[in-house]
């Protein structure tokens, strides 16, 4: 699980990346990716800033499941895995939509940089050629019951949640992200490597 970190950290190193231009305005997200990567599981956090005002911090993943990690990736392309690159920030590339057509959520809009992870192994690989495309990688939550009035159990298993989607396993953090969030035109995600 990544570790705990100060409001003021992240913002610090959001403005310290190569692709930093200025402060995303209103609500945008900060994902940090676990250096430990346990094998299908949600060890990553998402925070969700209003400019530089910390709002709330949850339980994520940036990474593929079990599944897309050991084959799965051929259903929906022929390179591998879609592995979002890293230290990056993605300037209003989300939008409020539907994932799958059945979920509230936020969807990508504009391109974001991938690495093709294919060696079928239980680690999630950044290496390799970038490619800047849109693979459909969405922010949405791991069950299409989330906005129901039922109570969720906490998964901590990615499965086919996650093909190189940011997948949220805790529903009522999830659903006042999307609350907050759906009235903005676009998004900003800044993907974080723990550091």
């Amino acid at each position: 699980m990544v570790r705990a970190y100060k409001d003021e950290d992240l913002i610090l190193r959001l403005q310290s990346l190569p692709s930093y231009k200025s402060m995303p305005e209103g609500y945008h997200l900060i994902v940090v990716r676990s250096n430990e990567d346990t094998f299908n599981a949600f060890d990553d956090k998402v925070y969700l800033y209003n400019g530089a005002k910390f709002i709330l911090v949850t339980s994520c993943t940036s990474n593929p499941g079990g599944p897309s990690l050991l084959g799965g990736w051929k259903k929906y392309n022929k390179k591998g895995s879609a592995v979002i690159k890293s230290d990056e920030i993605y300037y209003d590339g989300l939008s409020y939509g539907l994932h799958n057509g059945k979920m509230p959520a936020l969807r990508q809009v504009k391109p974001f940089k991938y690495y093709s992870d294919g060696n079928n192994d239980k680690k999630v690989d950044e290496v390799g050629t970038v490619e800047n495309s849109i693979r459909n990688t969405n922010f949405h939550f791991n069950s299409y019951r989330v906005f129901e009035k039922v109570k969720l159990a906490v998964s901590n298993i990615i499965g086919e949640w996650s093909h190189g989607c940011v997948v949220c396993n805790i529903k009522e953090a999830y659903e006042e992200i999307i609350a907050k969030t759906k009235g903005q035109k676009f998004v900003t995600i800044t993907i974080l490597k723990e550091f």
